[in-house]
């Protein structure tokens, strides 16, 4: 529980809570401990839990009717997924799958929809969370209709570290085939653009991780 407490007491909203609110919280909350590869939840399970990623990496995914996967967007630890289900209700139209042996924090429904209802500093931190969460989808979309792939497998790699300080060195926990879905593109294409990324010095690759050492390289690599 140490391990749950400390990361809920780090959350920008917690200040603003009441005794009761944050009473109730603490109270609820529960941590899961997920295998990779395994699922955080599942398409069409019912939108009962905010999941909040303690430790690990995560990742939003759709697979078609044909068995043929799409990876959304990653999650990496700190950040929280699945604020939108939550207040529609009704069933997840999505997995999220770990990356990483990931600890995720879950927040039942109800106790969300009472911070929701009842405290305004913790609807700031939604529509911020939300807010960023549109920017990745966009990003995506601009990326997917203006930029080559090979410029593709870059961007996707700045988006994963959007939220670090620019100017430090930021480890992403994932394989090249996890990337590769990421990216929509083939597995052995996008190695053979993380090796170029990397004797250009823009990255480090390393079993089961990627070193983003460059990003504003990474930005602007391709560009006219």
């Amino acid at each position: 529980m140490d391990v749950l407490n400390n990361f809920l007491n780090q959350q920008p909203f917690i200040p603003g809570l009441s005794e009761e609110e944050r009473a109730l919280l603490f109270r609820s909350s529960f941590m899961r401990t997920v295998p990779a590869g395994s699922h955080v939840c599942q398409f069409g399970g019912t939108a009962d839990v905010w999941y909040g990623v303690i430790s690990g990496f995560v990742k939003v995914s759709v697979t078609s009717k044909s068995g043929k996967p799409t990876s959304y967007v990653a999650i990496t630890a700190g950040d929280w997924i699945g604020e939108g289900s939550v207040l529609k209700g009704g069933i997840r139209l999505y997995d999220i799958v770990a990356l990483s042996h990931s600890k995720i924090a879950c927040v039942p429904r109800a106790v969300f929809l009472s911070l929701h209802k009842s405290n305004l500093q913790f609807c700031h931190f939604l529509i911020d969370r939300m807010n960023n969460r549109l920017g990745h989808f966009i990003f995506s979309l601009q990326v997917d209709r203006l930029v080559d792939p090979e410029a593709k497998v870059a961007r996707v790699l700045c988006m994963l570290a959007q939220d670090e300080p620019q100017d430090l060195p930021h480890t992403v926990t994932l394989n090249q085939t996890e990337l590769a879905l990421l990216c929509g593109l083939s597995r052995p294409y996008t190695n053979k653009v993380l090796i170029k990324l990397s004797k250009l010095g823009l990255i480090n690759l390393d079993y089961g991780k990627i070193a983003i050492l460059d990003r504003s390289g990474l930005e602007t690599y391709d560009e006219d």
